[in-house]
């Protein structure tokens, strides 16, 4: 196994770990949302009346969607770093992944304020391109 292989499998269990806690999570909030005590309070956001409880139950089913996708791209990226002519899929999603990081980046900037974790997500979905890519060079020979 080459250190390609070694170092994507390391980032795909930690972002199946990161996935399971994302799951976790907005099961709690998801379970939350449904308290009483949750339904009678509200807070105003951008002008905008909304209760606790419906918050919760969009960040736990945003939580839930993303843990899954996570999880299914830490799978994938497992399964190729162990079997390298099984690489595809996730070095297809990791460019899409990049893409879309990319696409962020610019978007912050425009806003008018750079966002760390859009420069953390950059650089680590980057490495996932890198390492899958050089997984898939094993593949061929």
């Amino acid at each position: 196994m080459t250190g390609s292989q070694k170092a994507l499998r390391v980032i795909c269990v930690l972002t199946i770990v990161y996935a399971v806690l994302l799951l976790i999570s907005g099961g709690v909030m998801l379970a939350g949302s449904s308290m009483s005590q949750m339904q009678s309070m509200s807070m105003n956001v951008n002008g905008t009346i909304a209760s606790y409880s419906a918050l919760a139950l969009a960040f736990g089913i945003m939580f839930v969607v993303f843990g899954l996708v996570d999880l299914f791209i830490g799978i994938l990226g497992f399964r190729g770093a162990k079997r390298p002519n099984k690489i595809g899929a996730f070095f297809f999603l990791a460019i899409i992944g990049l893409v879309m990081s990319i696409i962020g980046i610019i978007w912050s900037i425009m806003q008018g304020s750079f966002d760390t974790f859009s420069l953390i997500n950059f650089v680590f979905t980057l490495l996932c391109v890198i390492l899958a890519r050089n997984v898939r060079k094993l593949a061929v020979k």
